[in-house]
């Protein structure tokens, strides 16, 4: 009887950490203002198909200083709207997961990053992950907080 509860609460606890993982997150959740800081940004390949290339919208105010490359090359642009957007070309086989980087600087004053990301897929599919939080395709969100000792 013990073991059959284990292994509903690990098969529980399973299903629940793949679906918080089965969307684009950009890691760290919470990071300082001002503070340069590595950006990686997983992505796992959820559909029956390839993950070719990965968009994802810059929030402003943040500062990009350099984007680790990938096999395929990246690239960082002007959207029509005004948004800057780095492009990742990368291979992610389907039900793998992938991760690239950027560095970059925080804004000076505490704000939510909210990450809205275009996951391209080889079969032309699209996922937009730039939903609000609790919805089905949601953006990852980082928190800009007050550096230690600050306003103490």
């Amino acid at each position: 009887m013990k073991a059959r509860i284990v292994a509903i609460i690990v098969a529980a606890a399973f299903s629940i950490s793949r679906g918080v993982e089965a969307h684009i997150v950009v890691e760290p959740y919470d990071s300082a203002a001002g503070e340069v800081i590595n950006y990686t940004v997983r992505i796992p390949s959820h559909l029956d198909a390839t993950t070719v290339a990965v968009e994802l919208e810059i929030p402003q105010g943040l500062e990009i200083l350099s984007i680790a490359k990938t096999l395929g090359g990246n690239v960082m642009r002007k959207a029509a709207i005004g948004a800057t957007i780095v492009r990742w070309v990368t291979k992610i086989p389907a039900d793998e997961r992938g991760e690239v980087s950027f560095t970059a600087r925080n804004p000076a004053v505490p704000t939510e990053l909210v990450w809205k990301a275009h996951q391209i897929y080889d079969n032309g599919v699209t996922i937009d992950w730039v939903e609000p939080r609790g919805k089905k395709q949601p953006a990852s969100v980082t928190r800009v907080i007050e550096p230690a000792g600050i306003g103490k």
